[in-house]
């Protein structure tokens, strides 16, 4: 007992210290997470998005200035996107992706801010919803102000300067043209009598070696997702888990009509997607999505709320259909 005790605090100390570029990188499932600190090239020549992640809502006179220090590198950043609103779901990813290489966007750059530091990782984009090549010039910085080593790196490696005039002003984009499916809201179907499939959580995909950061990544969503079959315990009707496939009409194939997924986001980028508005004070959290596997129409209840823990969105949603 003292052996497994000791073992999963091991896990969980050593989970909780890996560095800040693999906790990036998890966010984005890659399986490959090297990095060789050097800045992609022709950075300053080619067209680059940045993901930012802050606390809170970023203001604009926060962009603005965001935005002055890479014209003070630069870079040419034609796109900034909250982090959040790229990862709400899979087919979200893939409008992004799609819209990125008709930009002709070459540079991915993931920008995080927090009370005490800032963190830059620049990379080529791979045009794949993982963004990031790792296989080519990746770097990471955490500093108070990172953009100074950023520029020192650059004038030693002799970054010359682009052949375009630079985006003056930085534009923000808060969702693509996709939906996520035709809203049916208010009219829930009875699902007493229909086999359920709960999509699990999404692991990282590749062999991993067990010393890596994404190996203990996938061992926390093994946690995760053990929590969320022993809650679905007490549901009542027939279940089933799977892994979400980008055409769900596999699984009404196999005679399931409806699928349970949850979606993490900010409150205001699902209620654009969805078209509805949402109940309760949470600007960010988990969202239960109940949608047929065949038509992909999505039905909602009336006042649904988004919640800050998704063990909480679960039981509401087990407690509703029993």
């Amino acid at each position: 007992m003292i052996q497994k005790t000791t073992a999963f605090l091991f896990f969980l100390i050593s989970f909780s210290s890996y560095s800040q570029h693999h906790e990036l990188m998890n966010r984005l499932y890659i399986a490959n997470q090297n990095i060789n600190n050097l800045i992609p090239n022709k950075i300053t020549e080619t067209k680059s998005v940045v993901l930012y992640l802050m606390n809170g809502k970023i203001t604009k006179e926060e962009l603005t200035k965001l935005h002055e220090k890479f014209l003070t590198t630069n870079i040419d950043v034609v796109n900034y996107i909250d982090l959040n609103d790229f990862l709400i779901d899979n087919k979200i990813k893939n409008s992004f992706v799609n819209y990125f290489s008709e930009r002709e966007i070459k540079n991915i750059i993931i920008y995080k801010k927090t009370n005490k530091n800032e963190e830059l990782l620049l990379s080529t984009f791979n045009n794949k919803p993982t963004l990031l090549n790792t296989k080519r010039n990746t770097i990471y910085f955490k500093e108070n102000n990172p953009f100074l080593p950023l520029q020192k790196q650059m004038l030693e490696e002799k970054f010359e300067e682009g052949n375009f005039l630079p985006t003056p002003t930085p534009e923000r984009i808060y969702k693509t043209n996709s939906t996520i499916g035709k809203v049916v809201y208010g009219q829930t179907p009875k699902l007493d009598k229909e086999k359920l499939a709960v999509v699990v959580f999404d692991k990282i995909e590749g062999k991993l070696n067990e010393k890596t950061e994404a190996f203990l990544f996938n061992k926390e969503v093994e946690l995760k997702n053990n929590t969320l079959k022993k809650l679905f315990d007490s549901y009542k009707h027939e279940s089933q888990f799977v892994k979400e496939k980008d055409d769900s009409r596999f699984y009404f194939s196999r005679g399931v009509k409806y699928m349970f997924r949850l979606i993490y986001g900010r409150k205001e980028t699902i209620e654009g997607y969805l078209k509805i508005k949402t109940q309760g004070k949470v600007k960010k959290g988990y969202f239960v999505l109940l949608q047929h596997s065949f038509s992909k129409n999505i039905f909602i209840k009336e006042n649904q709320k988004i919640y800050m823990n998704w063990e909480d969105a679960v039981n509401n949603f087990i407690i509703f259909n029993n």
